[in-house]
């Protein structure tokens, strides 16, 4: 971090406030940051405004349009899920390194004090069950480890292990097992988050009125529609008198864990994702 505005126009996109991340949690940092920001006298907080200041200013000349950011912003406006599938989507043993650190910081923002470790997610020999059933993924009962469904697709993947996860977390309910998945996702990368906001979408949108459906899904993005046709191509291929024993001894299992409306908990998601404040974009809110 640059400790002075001179530095800090030279380095440009690296000025910063000198705030150590060592024993900070993202909301204490945050803070940390704020309050040098504020100071007048400190070097860091100095250099931290120049760049600020910078960021908002209009620039002194004109930019032209084969500029490198300039390519880019438009880009990423054309083609807003780019982002995402620019990002190389992670294998089943690369699920830890690349989303552990967003389920552990999301246990601690829901107060958990002895969090669950994000386990390696492993593919299963119930994998053509799996497949017949619906299955995307579940916690082995006997192992506690995370099996997946291989048929699962690339983008779907973090969302379906994020999932699993917070059921190691102690999230029977699968209502909120999904809000923790998602909130997981959320708090990881561009990839990560597309797969959460994949997930919750249809989710939403079934719960409008037919003409309303119709206007969402006639503006989305060619990217994102294409996926959700492929994860219904995917779906599709379940046996429906499979996937209705599945379901019927799943429901059961769920009833005898306390889950007192069995499968039916997977639709409450959308009432948990409404009725909570986005502290997932502020992280200096107190509580969620």
């Amino acid at each position: 971090f640059a400790r002075d505005a001179a530095s800090a126009a030279s380095v440009p996109g690296y000025a910063g406030t000198n705030v150590p991340e060592r024993g900070l949690t993202g909301a204490a940092m945050e803070d940390a940051a704020r309050e040098v920001l504020a100071d007048p006298d400190d070097p860091g907080g100095e250099a931290g405004r120049a760049l600020t200041e910078g960021a908002v200013t209009r620039p002194d000349v004109p930019v032209s349009a084969s500029d490198p950011g300039v390519r880019r912003g438009k880009a990423v406006a054309a083609n807003p899920q780019a982002p995402a599938h620019g990002a190389s989507w992670s294998s089943l043993d690369g699920m830890p390194d690349r989303l552990g650190t967003a389920f552990e910081r999301v246990q601690r923002r829901l107060g958990i004090t002895r969090s669950a470790t994000a386990g390696t997610p492993k593919p299963t020999l119930l994998a053509p069950y799996f497949r017949r059933a619906g299955i995307d993924g579940m916690v082995s009962p006997f192992s506690l480890e995370i099996l997946v469904n291989g048929a699962v697709l690339p983008f779907e993947r973090p969302y379906v292990v994020a999932h699993e996860w917070a059921h190691l977390a102690g999230y029977a309910d699968e209502s909120e097992a999904s809000f923790v998945g998602w909130l997981t996702c959320l708090a990881g990368d561009d990839a990560s988050r597309y797969s959460a906001w994949l997930y919750l979408a249809p989710q939403l949108v079934r719960h409008l009125g037919e003409e309303e459906r119709n206007r969402v899904w006639g503006a989305l993005e060619p990217g994102p529609a294409a996926d959700l046709r492929a994860v219904a191509a995917r779906t599709s291929e379940a046996v429906p008198i499979v996937r209705r024993n599945a379901s019927r001894v799943y429901d059961q299992y769920l009833r005898a864990n306390r889950v007192e409306s069995g499968v039916a908990s997977y639709g409450k998601v959308v009432d948990l994702v409404l009725g909570t404040r986005p502290w997932w974009d502020a992280p200096s809110t107190n509580s969620p």
